[in-house]
């Protein structure tokens, strides 16, 4: 629905007046269009508001597709006991979907997700949280207890092949060139913080893009610009780390940042 503009409406209402009305410029009709026209202008605005709205809710609530599995596999949940971890109990509610009898937020684990799908196959790369920098793989019990809960949410004829490895491991050698205005330690956490958005922004996409980890640090307070030497990436089956060159598919579906490992120089505009 394309809603109207004040003066569409105006018109058509307009045109509708009888012949016998005044011709008048400050007859009381027309004060009377001019009320209405606004009143059913509002009115389309927030029909058109709530048909997009409602649209979108649709399309990202539709069974089988990339959002909707992010949403469900981000939403399972389970606890500990004993050092074995048990999915939640499901139901199936009155309208035929199957849902946690009891939401609790705090049960969630999952922190990573990422999808590619294949020929019917739907992989599923899944981490936890681990600190507030870095996240880990799932335990066994976790995985049988997600992979019990997929079983019984996913679309029929879909194969759920689940991956849970350690991180992919991404080192820099870099030059970020800085304003002094800013002091070397502000930087770090500047840009740092700017990672850690970058990687939260992902969602779905298990492709790692060289250029947005650069962009990321760019846009970080304070830094100028960065000269790349070499961005590596070392999933768990890789023998030795590999070079980013544009992009690379995350082994484990989600990487960690080693710092320590890194070559960072912090250069000060002013001394080039």
């Amino acid at each position: 629905m394309t809603p109207r503009t004040l003066i569409q409406i105006k018109q058509s209402l307009i045109d509708n007046v009888p012949a016998t009305y005044s011709t008048s410029a400050v007859a009381e009709w027309r004060l009377w269009v001019d009320i209405f026209a606004i009143a059913i202008y509002a009115f389309e605005q927030i029909m058109s508001l709530f048909q997009t709205e409602i649209t979108t809710t649709i399309q990202q609530k539709q069974p089988s597709s990339f959002a909707w599995y992010y949403e469900k596999i981000l939403e399972f949940q389970g606890t500990t006991v004993g050092g074995t971890f048990t999915g939640d109990n499901l139901i199936v509610d009155s309208y035929g979907i199957v849902r946690y009898e009891n939401v609790d937020e705090s049960h969630r684990i999952i922190t990573e997700c990422k999808l590619r799908a294949n020929a019917g196959t739907l992989a599923v790369k899944l981490a936890k949280y681990k600190t507030a920098t870095e996240n880990q793989a799932l335990t066994a019990s976790e995985q049988l207890a997600f992979a019990i809960y997929m079983n019984k949410i996913k679309y029929p004829g879909t194969t759920i092949n689940i991956i849970s490895k350690e991180a992919d491991i991404i080192v820099f050698d870099i030059e970020i060139i800085y304003d002094p205005a800013y002091s070397t330690a502000t930087i770090e956490t500047n840009y740092k913080a700017k990672l850690a958005e970058y990687r939260a922004s992902m969602e779905f996409d298990d492709s790692l893009y060289d250029f947005k980890l650069l962009k990321a640090i760019t846009d970080a307070e304070g830094v100028i610009s960065v000269k790349r030497t070499s961005i590596t990436c070392q999933g768990v089956s890789d023998v030795a780390p590999v070079e980013i060159d544009i992009v690379v598919e995350l082994e484990s579906g989600y990487f960690n940042f080693d710092y320590d490992n890194s070559t960072i120089v912090l250069t000060d505009y002013t001394t080039l």
